[in-house]
């Protein structure tokens, strides 16, 4: 194989930087989304990730190009990575597979798949977003806690198993401890048509090592 047709990419740097340009801008409208869309426990480095993703995804697919054995080669060295971090939940996995989608469709140089794909899952994840809001018979509250810290682990997994029976959308939104013996939690949730929030208070009650539980409405603009 000659070296000097190995280094040189066929594309222009005005295409490069075209595909670069492309993935950066729809990786950014993705992350705004998701940022727009999250409540407060979201991570900053998660939406850097969701750019950065098409970004490298799409100097990927520019650099292989048409080249077999440049694809086996970043296959073999990319196979040495190993990704510890765990995915928090099925929606942040959705929207890295996006990126990489999106990193793809731009380094391939897809330019009428990306806009057009592009404008069909935001519109349709906006879509979803704003039924899932304003679905009737939901009410969204800020429920308030306190646990005592001697098996905490255990009493937060009773607390957060029941939770997730009642209600749609729970999320922790922040915890800190209030004293050697108690910790406070608070979590965002949608409590669910079926079930009357007279009866999820009363039976939160009845946990055990949880108290001063608080519910409180809150509107979703």
């Amino acid at each position: 194989m000659n070296f000097e047709n190995f280094i040189l990419s066929s594309i222009s740097p005005g295409e490069i930087a075209i595909r670069m340009g492309m993935a950066v801008a729809f990786s950014l409208i993705w992350a705004l989304l998701y940022r727009t869309t999250t409540d407060q426990n979201y991570e900053s480095s998660f939406l850097q990730s969701l750019v950065l993703i098409s970004l490298i995804v799409c100097l990927v697919l520019t650099a292989i190009g048409s080249s077999l054995p440049r694809a086996f080669g970043l296959f073999a060295a990319l196979s040495l990575i190993r990704f510890r971090s765990p995915i928090k939940s099925i929606k942040q996995m959705t929207f890295l597979f996006m990126s990489v989608g999106i990193g793809i469709a731009a380094g391939s140089g897809a330019y009428k798949t990306l806009i057009i794909a592009c404008t069909i899952v935001f519109s349709v994840y906006l879509i979803m977003e704003w039924v899932r809001i304003n679905r009737v018979g939901s009410q969204r509250y800020l429920i308030d806690l306190e646990v005592e810290n001697q098996n905490l682990e255990s009493a937060i997994q009773a607390v957060e198993e029941y939770l997730k029976q009642k209600t749609a959308n729970l999320k922790l939104s922040q915890s800190f401890s209030v004293s050697g013996e108690l910790s406070h939690f608070c979590y965002i949730a949608d409590i669910k048509q079926d079930f009357p929030l007279a009866k999820v208070m009363g039976d939160m009650n009845k946990l055990e090592k949880c108290h001063n539980i608080t519910f409180s409405p809150i509107s979703i603009s």
